[in-house]
Formats: structure tokens, sequence, C-alpha cells
């Protein structure tokens, strides 16, 4: 134990400080002969060291060290004339107060093994959990008789325990090694039914010493806990108070509130305060104007502390408490630990779990059990001495979470079912769970992560995020917040996560509440948020009706694709969370039922019901279907300008996926070549249409710089515009291109789209349609010839036989010159399967050797979107920066 000691005393990183710059002087290490004997034998010992001090304390009154010994020793006899085997499990149903203690400690010393119940558990779940213990009785008292009365169980009264003179006050002579397990702590069930972690005596032992010396746990202390003593926190920390010899307050804030907490730490002389982050938050807010002169430390552990934390603790305490927190499972006991000062300073928004504790072993697995590098994202996954002995009577659950040590088989490790990862300095980061890990659009999303990103902002008490599925079946991120008045608006929350989260992180409602539900540990109890199936989100304007009947007929359709009701005409688009599949929906119905025509880019500039009236209404729907150009994002409004080209009759809405994760900074538009007739797309040529947009340009963004492509045929005129863009001296930065094929260039797949995609073309033709694509085929088939002719050379080896020397009639009389603009190639996997003979699909022979090509997952449609969108966005932002 001395070296655990010295160890506090040793420098360390800035933020690894345990407690050596502010030593409690009271504490000393108890003699190591001490931790060879059970629990109940180390706090009998402290009952004698000091029997007259307050052990613990709750709202009704305080139990002292020696009352507590002599009413356990009472107890235990009773439990042991009426439990037979060592082996049998006694529930506590004792409630959240000082007897709980009482329960636990007479279970020790009978030597059985206890299961503290919680008694806002609705009968049926408690029900489950004695059926799990196959519990014949069950210890409570006099308040909690009648709930225990309706489970079906015989009943002892610890009230009528203490008060019958038979039963002894000495410890009695039982068998209480503490090599055995000594309880089983039930889990809230907040993600199905409760679980039964078994603790094994001597595991938990370890992890009392090393607690003990890291916050330096002394007779001197009082300890308020503001947690469930019928969870695993608050069940342990009763143990470490009481092995400690100090005070042990036991807080009920659920009874209490909060009003007039600083006078209650100040009247009680309290020294430590253990709470959940989001509790610490609302106790940083509720202690204005009290003194706190005895508060060396606030413990807040069990959910991550993001940066704002720490200006909470420089705010509202005194300047010497400390914070610390750390990283454990009820399965896996204790894992990583630290201690803040309200100096320390941090970049990230995120605070680290801590370091990991000595003697624990932590790797980041991914989903298939595969050790992550350094700094990705994975389960945690850990070996600790303090290792639970498993779950009670779930095998099957025991070999998922327990498994081989990698690298020493006889030994177990957990997986905790937790996210995190690992620095190069050893910092261990937590993540949020494994369960609320969601697919959005493709990208995997922790709500936990942005649930730590919201907490940054000032106004925001409480925070939950979690995935709700819509009437369509997509899913999209939802964020219940309870917030401090002045409310900010969903339009200055999302402002404010732009800079912390990628877009597709980014809520797409926001729902305010008075205040979270909570579970009986304190978490957020998920399962009681309201759904928000069909709820206007709050939003940074007020909800107007419909006036005209245009604007009641656009009202109904933006109802029935995003699923809200009742919308009001000013709402935004954006604001709502729609994205390009409910857009599309949108106008298809404008064009089905009202009879216009708009392509859906026309949201970028009309975005809400209101706007795109008065552009129908106004006539400004054909001035949209003759502009050319479509403003997407302001941004900074400075260069480079990124500009977005679209293929034949394209509609910038098909770049959504990408445009939406790029950095908010960039002054984007797009060219919508879909405004244009097909007749007007027949009668002209790729350098004619080139020209056009580059007049645009040059109207847009004077001098340059610019940035250009597009995907297919887009990124055809694209290259042609920078071509004429460079003969004017207008500097072109980046071009970059989405499976664009140079003229001339002739696959050597038979197809030219999946039979897959062909079907669902086809399906969304109407007859007249069907009949044209089936003749322009029926004219192709000389090129098929071409296509056969590469496919079997490919087979056998060979290079392909021939190459057209042009494409269709639009890029006929086009040869492209070489160009000195650096361009970015993305390439789709599907793509390159059917055609590995040339990656970069005929540019090679083009360019000056300043091509970089990225493969993107998908075929040449679906590399366009979600995750794959995001794939795109990623590298192109980093192009962007460093061109």
């Amino acid at each position: 134990m001395c070296g655990m000691s010295e160890a506090l005393l040793q420098p360390a990183p800035p933020a690894r400080r345990y407690l050596d710059h502010a030593p409690n002087p009271a504490y000393q290490p108890l003699p190591d002969e001490l931790w060879q004997q059970d629990m109940a034998g180390i706090i009998a010992w402290r009952a004698r060291q000091q029997p007259d001090a307050l052990a613990i304390v709750d709202h009704e009154g305080g139990i002292r060290y020696g009352e507590l010994e002599a009413a356990s020793n009472r107890a235990a006899h009773a439990l042991l004339e009426t439990f037979e085997g060592p082996d049998d499990f006694i529930p506590l149903l004792l409630g959240r107060g000082r007897f709980i203690a009482v329960g636990m400690l007479a279970a020790l010393k009978a030597g059985h093994i206890h299961a503290p119940l919680e008694t806002s558990f609705p009968r049926k779940q408690l029900g489950e959990i004695l059926a799990a213990l196959d519990a014949g009785t069950i210890l409570t008292h006099t308040a909690g008789l009648e709930l225990a009365g309706t489970l079906g169980l015989p009943l002892l009264n610890l009230d009528e325990i203490l008060a019958d003179p038979r039963w002894s006050a000495s410890l009695p002579a039982v068998d209480r090694r503490p090599e055995r397990d000594f309880a089983v702590i039930f889990t809230s069930g907040s993600t199905g039914a409760s679980k039964g972690v078994l603790a094994n005596q001597s595991s938990r032992l370890q992890g009392v010493r090393r607690g003990l010396a890291r916050r330096q746990l002394a007779p001197n202390d009082r300890v308020a806990h503001l947690g469930n003593p019928n969870f695993a926190s608050g069940h342990g920390n009763i143990l470490s108070s009481l092995i400690a010899g100090a005070t042990h307050y036991l807080y009920d804030v659920q009874r209490r509130g909060l009003t007039g907490f600083g006078h209650w730490i100040e009247e009680h002389r309290i020294t430590l305060l253990n709470c959940p982050p989001a509790l610490y938050r609302q106790v940083a807010r509720s202690v204005a104007g009290a003194r706190l002169e005895s508060l060396r430390l606030i413990s807040a552990g069990a959910d991550k502390l993001v940066r704002s934390d720490l200006d909470l603790l420089r705010e509202h305490f005194p300047p010497g408490v400390l914070l610390t927190t750390g990283f454990a499972s009820s399965e896996a006991g204790g894992i990583a630990s630290i201690v803040f000062r309200s100096d320390d300073e941090f970049e990230t928004d995120q605070l680290p779990a801590g370091y990991l504790d000595p003697d624990v072993e932590v790797f980041i697995w991914d989903e298939d059990g595969r050790r992550l590098p350094t700094g990705e994202v994975g389960e945690i996954v850990a070996w600790t001495p303090q290792i639970s002995s498993g779950y009670l009577g779930n095998e099957a659950l025991n070999r998922q979470k327990f498994v081989a040590h990698p690298h020493d088989p006889a030994r177990r490790v957990c997986r905790t079912g937790d996210l995190g990862w690992l620095t190069e300095e050893g910092l261990l980061y937590f993540a949020g769970r494994v369960d609320f890990q969601v697919k959005i659009r493709g990208m995997n999303v922790n709500g936990q992560e942005v649930s730590a990103a919201l907490l940054m902002h000032p106004q925001l008490r409480e925070v939950a995020v979690t995935a709700h599925t819509d009437a369509q079946g997509s899913k999209r991120l939802v964020a219940y917040l309870a917030a401090d008045d002045p409310r900010p608006t969903p339009r200055a929350l999302r402002e404010f996560l732009r800079p912390s989260l990628a877009p597709f992180k980014i809520p797409a409602s926001f729902i305010f509440l008075d205040t979270l539900p909570k579970l009986p540990n304190g978490k957020t109890n998920f399962k009681a948020l309201p759904s928000p199936d069909g709820q206007r989100p709050a939003l940074s304007v007020d909800f107007v009706a419909p006036r005209s009947q245009l604007e009641k007929d656009l009202t109904v359709i933006w109802e029935e694709a995003l699923n809200l009701r009742p919308l009001g005409v000013n709402d935004d688009f954006h604001e709502l969370g729609g994205d390009s599949l409910q857009a599309a929906r949108i106008f298809i119905e404008i064009n089905r039922t009202l009879g216009h025509y708009l392509p859906p880019a026309v949201l970028y500039s009309a975005s809400s019901i209101a706007a795109l009236a008065v552009a129908i209404e106004t006539g400004r729907q054909e001035e949209i279907n003759q502009t050319l150009t479509v403003p997407i994002q302001q941004g900074q409004g400075r260069p480079p300008y990124v500009f977005f080209v679209t293929p034949q009759r394209g509609d910038v809405m098909g770049y959504y996926d990408i445009i939406r994760h790029l950095p908010p900074d960039l002054t984007m538009y797009g060219f919508n070549s879909w405004t244009m007739t097909q007749k007007e797309w027949n009668a002209t040529t790729l350098q004619d249409l080139a020209t056009r947009y580059v007049n645009e340009i040059e109207r847009i963004a004077a001098g340059g710089p610019v940035i250009l492509g597009g995907h297919s045929l887009g990124g055809l005129i694209a290259y042609a515009m920078a071509h004429q863009l460079e003969q004017q001296g207008i500097e072109v930065r980046l071009l970059f291109m989405m499976d664009t094929s140079a003229p001339g260039y002739v696959s050597n797949s038979l197809f030219s789209m999946s039979l897959r995609y062909l079907g669902k073309h086809v399906a969304a033709m109407n007859t007249r349609e069907r009949i044209q694509f089936v003749l322009r085929r029926l004219r192709g088939l000389p090129g098929y010839g071409v296509r056969l002719a590469n496919v079997l050379a490919t087979r056998l080896g060979r290079t392909p036989v021939h190459r057209s020397p042009a494409g269709g009639s639009f890029q006929r009389s086009y040869t492209p010159p070489r160009l000195k603009v650096p361009v970015l190639f993305f390439r789709s996997s599907a793509d390159r399967i059917n055609n590995a003979f040339d990656d970069s699909r005929g540019w090679s022979d083009v360019m000056n050797g300043n091509l970089t090509i990225r493969f993107i997952p998908g075929d040449h449609f679906t590399h366009l979107l979600e995750a794959s969108g995001a794939e795109i966005a990623r590298h192109l932002t980093a192009a962007i920066r460093a061109a």
C-alpha cells in the first residue's frame, strides 16, 4: 500500500494529477494485514476504533459505527435461522435510507449473498428478479411491508429483529471467506430485462483499496451520495465509506430536490460529493451563494464529462475543489480514473475518462472482435482484478460478455458494451454505449457523442439523443432537451453544433421538456421519452397557418412527405430535417397534383411553403425553370467558390448527401441542367453549355479562384469549363469528377447499368418513355459489339481491343485538352470491379499526371448517396483545404 501512496506524489501529466497537489492530511492507508480479512471483519475493526462516529445518515436520522455493528450482528443471527445454505440469496427491500447498510452488513456477516431491490421497480419486474434469485424470504422493514406483501413471499421485518432482545449483538461465527461472491446487483432494465451481476468480495476489496487511495478517503470525510444505494455505484460507495471510517450521507434528490442544497452541504460540512455528471450540472447551478468551505472533491462518474463542466467547477465552487471522474462497469469494476483542477485546460470538447488503473488491461475491438489501432473508436474490452463472476443464471450472456483474454486463455476479459478509444498518452475516452449507436443514412452515429456536443451549450441542463424511425421507415436523430430560459432555437442549436459535428450527426428534431424522465439509478429513461411521431418540432419561427388555397395544397403535400403536422407556412424545409428523398417526394406531388413543374433544388432558394407559393403565384416558376444557377450555401461569401455541375437534365439535389457534409464556411452554387428541355439539350454541344456556365461563374465569382466538378457527364462538362476558365485567366484550384468517363472511353462491362437499377429505371417510366428507351437501346446495338469484345478480352487477361473515338452526339466534337489543374477523381467500387483495366476511366491518357483517384463504395449511382456521399465530402473537404 505504501507503493500506491508514493505513486500519488510522483510527477504526472497536467490532467492526470490524483490528489498530490491537495492531499487529505487525515488519510492513512489501512494496514496490509487488514486487507486480508473479509469486508465484515474490516468494518468491525472500524467500529471498534470509532464506535461513536456517525457511519451513515439519511433524511430521518443517522446510525453510529458501534450501533451499526450491533444492529447488523443481530440481523445476521436472524438471517442464519431463516436461511439455510451459504449460497442462499437474500433480497433486501429496505428502500434508500440508512437501513440498507444494516441489511448489507447483516447478509455479509451471515455469509449469504444479498440482492438490493429497488422499491420503485414495477411489481412485475420485482417478481422476475425474485424468480431469478429463487428467493424464499424477503428482508424488509416496516416502511416496506405494504409493497413487500404484494410479492407473494414470506417476510422478515428488520425493525422487529432489532427490537427483539433474543438476537445476539456479537459477530456470528460463520465461513466468510473473501474469495466468495457476496452480492448480486440488478441493473435497471433500461435495455431489456434486469440483469443480476455477481460481485466477488476479494475483487471488490481490491477496487475499494484503490479508490480510497485515489480519493484519499479518511475518517474525517463526510461523503454525500446523490444516487441510489440499490444500484452498483451507490452500493459500492457505501462500502467504501464504511471501510474508510467516513460518514456517508444518503441524499434523495427525488424527495428533497436541490433547492438550498448549497446550504445543506455547509450545514453538514460535506467534504466529498458523489453524483452523475447530469446531476453535477444541476448541483453547480443550485449552490449559488453558498461558501462550501468544507468541500474538497466532487466525483462525477458513470457518464462523460465535457469541457464546460470545468467551467462550472471554476464558476460555482471554491478554487481548491477538485473534480474526479472515471470509467467503470458493473461487470469489470474500475477501469480508468482521473482528477481535474479548476485551472486545467483542454482543447477538445470532451474530457477523458482517465488513465488506466494499475493492473488493468484495455483493448479496443471492432464488431468482429478485431483489435483496433490507437485512436480508433470501438468497444472497450477490459481485464481487471475486479472482474465479475458473471450474470446470475444467464450462461448465454456470460459467454457473450466474458471471453478469453487474447494473450492468456486462462483469464477472461469483459466486453463492456461501451464505446471508446485510447490515445497515445494512455488516456481512455468514453464514446457512449454500443446500444446507442445507430445508422443514420448509412452513417454510424452515437447518441451520447451528440449529447456531449449539445451539453457544451450554456443554456442546456440535460440532453438525451436517440434515433426514431418515421412513417416512411427512415431513421432520424431526435434530441430531447431541458434548458434554462431563454431557450435556444433549433436554428441556433444547429449553428452551434456545425463546427463540432458532421451534418449527419446533427439532430433532425429538437424537443424541449421541463426535465428528462429518469430511471431509479438516475440515468435517463429513454423508454419514457415522448414519441416525436407527427409532431411539429420546436423551430425558430412561430407557427403560421396556411392562408391561400395554394398554401393549403402545398401544406398537405409537405405534411405527407415529412410526416409532420401541423406545419406552418414559414417553417424552413432544412430546419424541419428534410432530406433529398423527401424533397423529391414533394416536387413529384406538386407536379402530379398541382401541375407545377419545379426542380427540387428550388428548395435552396425557396425553402418554406410561403416562399414556394410566392414563387409559383408571381410567375417565378418560369424564372426558376430558366435559371441555370442555384445558390446552395452562402458560407463566408468569399473565394474559393465551389460549383457543382449536374449531368444531362440533372438536379443539384442529386448531390445532397455530399453537399450537407461539406464545411459550412464554403460558398457553393449548382448548375441545374434540369431547367433545360430535352429539345434544348439535344440542340446544344458540350462546349456551348460549358460556355454558358462559365459566363455565370464570371458573373458570380469575378476573378475566382474556383473549384468545380460533377458526376458522370457533369464531370466532363466541368472539365471543359475548367479549360475555358484557364484560357480566360480565372484560377481553377481543383476539379473533381465522379465516375466520369473520358471521351472515347469504352467500358468492358457488357451493360451500362446494373440489372437491378435497370428494372427500377424502367419501372419509373410511362409507356411512351419506355418505347423511346427501347428504341435508343436498339440504335446503340453496334456499341454492344465493342463492349462484348472488351469483356472477352478482359476475361482472357488482355487489354481492351478497341476504344471508340467519341461519346454521344452531345460530346462528339469535343476532344479534351490537357489541363494543369489538379483533378480529384472519384470511382465507384462496383464500376471498378467491371472495369479493372483502367482505374482512371480513360483520364490517364489525357492528364499530365496531376490525377488523384479515390474509390467510393457503391455503383455509378449509389456512390453519391448516404455514407458514400459523406466519404466523398470528406475527401473533397481535405482537397479543398489543401488546394
